[in-house]
C-alpha cells in the first residue's frame, strides 16, 4: 500500500466578473486602514472580465498624497505564484 499525495490549487482568471467565486478575494484600503483616510480605493470589473484595482491618492496631510489599493485571496498559502496582464497602463 502507498499513500496518495493530494495536491490543492486554486485559480481565478476573473472571467466571471466577480471576486468572490470561486476564489474569496479580501479588499485592502492601506492608507484608509493604516492612517485613518477616508475611503479612496475601488474593485471593479470594467467589461466584465477585466479585474481593475485603483487608488486615488489621499489628500490627507498625515498620508503623504500616498496611493495603495490590494486584494488578495483568503486562503493561506506557502507556496504560490501570481501570473498578471497589465493592459493600457497609464504612467500618469
Amino acid at each position: 500500500m502507498g499513500w496518495q499525495l493530494q495536491v490543492l490549487a486554486q485559480s481565478d482568471d476573473f472571467n466571471d466578473g466577480n471576486d468572490t467565486v470561486p476564489v474569496a478575494w479580501t479588499h485592502y484600503d492601506a492608507i484608509s486602514t493604516i492612517f485613518g483616510a477616508p475611503a479612496q480605493d475601488s474593485w471593479t470589473f470594467p467589461g466584465g472580465n477585466t479585474y481593475r484595482l485603483q487608488a486615488v491618492a489621499s489628500s490627507d496631510p498625515g498620508t503623504a498624497g500616498r496611493a495603495r489599493v490590494s486584494s488578495f485571496p483568503t486562503n493561506i498559502y506557502t507556496d504560490f505564484y501570481a501570473t498578471v496582464d497589465v493592459v493600457n497602463w497609464d504612467n500618469t
